[in-house]
């Protein structure tokens, strides 16, 4: 069922004319990755501060932390 709604979405961002941030059209396992980065639920994946690997943008070892809310004005 996952992969339905996946495959569901991926259409809708393309017939809306949404392109993924390289240009290309969506797919079902694109979205999924982006999904489960944890940014659709307002969460940032970042390495995990209490990792000392010194190697940080190839670390595998990442944490989520909530990301900052947006202020709206009415």
């Amino acid at each position: 069922m996952a992969d339905q709604n996946f495959a569901y979405l991926a259409r809708r961002l393309n017939r809306d004319g949404y392109t993924t941030e390289g240009g290309l059209p969506w797919s079902a396992e694109t979205l999924r990755q982006v999904m489960d980065q944890g940014f659709a639920a307002g969460l940032l994946r970042i390495h995990d501060p209490e990792c000392r690997c010194r190697r940080a943008a190839r670390c595998q070892q990442k944490v989520f932390r909530p990301g900052a809310p947006t202020a709206h004005r009415g």
